[in-house]
């Protein structure tokens, strides 16, 4: 009701093209139904006693949160276009692969979206004229919006599939990101019931400041949270005279890679929750 309200039924639309896609032979079901046959199979799946993920990282990148919990002996999937192009979250295959590898997540695992922010970025606010006007979905001209857009459609998808099987799901953005304002995403985590914390790369030892918000319908993840570091750091954007921001690329693409001291303060949290 209150996707069909505030978001002109987007979510609903959008989700149902994404499923009848990866799923042809669920052609006949609406999305409701849809999401809540995955979600009774995956229930189900997990009484068979067949041996589950206990993570799954989207978007891993160079993977150093999986491979900060795969030390810890937890069974896991980092799903990256980079490592695979199976993982490609885009296509009706890669959609597919996704949802069936959350359908053999264990009960509690971790669901950690690294949502790419190139689009959502304040530092990409003059192209992408993603305002509160156009409910965020910005200037879909340009492709990259669009592939923006699409992929925030799949991470909100995923994001409530991932809660109805009860799992401990984790959105992570720089600060400066609006992909959470994004109306179908905003839905979900409200939803969802989800809390935002504030943490800085910086605190676990990262070369730039790399503030993140991390949203998640778990407690826990405040033992992420973090105050401003007070360390030099190399600054990530400038500010002309003229009031554009302009970032330093290669700053900005290793800071997209998250320091192994963050790997390992998210292992020991979900070795504590569990």
């Amino acid at each position: 009701v209150r996707d069909e309200h505030e978001n002109n039924g987007r979510a609903c639309r959008v989700w149902t093209s994404m499923l009848h896609a990866a799923f042809p032979e669920l052609v006949s079901m609406n999305v409701i139904r849809l999401l809540t046959y995955l979600t009774v199979v995956t229930w189900r799946w997990r009484r068979s006693e067949r041996r589950c993920f206990q993570f799954i990282e989207f978007f891993c990148g160079e993977g150093n949160l999986s491979k900060a919990l795969l030390r810890k002996n937890r069974r896991g999937l980092p799903l990256d276009i980079r490592l695979n192009l199976a993982h490609n979250f885009l296509t009706s295959n890669g959609i597919r692969f996704a949802i069936l590898a959350l359908m053999t997540s264990a009960e509690n695992a971790l669901i950690w979206f690294g949502t790419p922010c190139s689009s959502w970025s304040i530092i990409c606010m003059v192209w992408s004229r993603r305002y509160e006007e156009n409910f965020f979905l910005g200037n879909e001209q340009f492709e990259f919006v669009r592939i923006g857009n699409r992929l925030m459609d799949f991470t909100a998808m995923i994001y409530l599939l991932a809660f109805a099987v009860s799992n401990f799901v984790v959105l992570e953005q720089p600060r400066d990101s609006v992909l959470p304002k994004c109306t179908s995403m905003k839905l979900v985590l409200n939803f969802s019931c989800s809390g935002c914390i504030q943490t800085y790369g910086a605190a676990f030892g990262a070369g730039s400041l790399k503030p993140w918000q991390l949203w998640s319908n778990n407690p826990r993840i405040m033992v992420l949270e973090r105050r401003r570091p007070d360390v030099a750091t190399s600054s990530l954007m400038t500010h002309s005279e003229s009031g554009n921001f302009s970032g330093n690329r290669d700053l900005i693409r290793s800071s997209e890679i998250y320091p192994p001291g963050f790997g390992l303060a998210v292992a020991n949290m979900v070795e504590t929750s569990t």
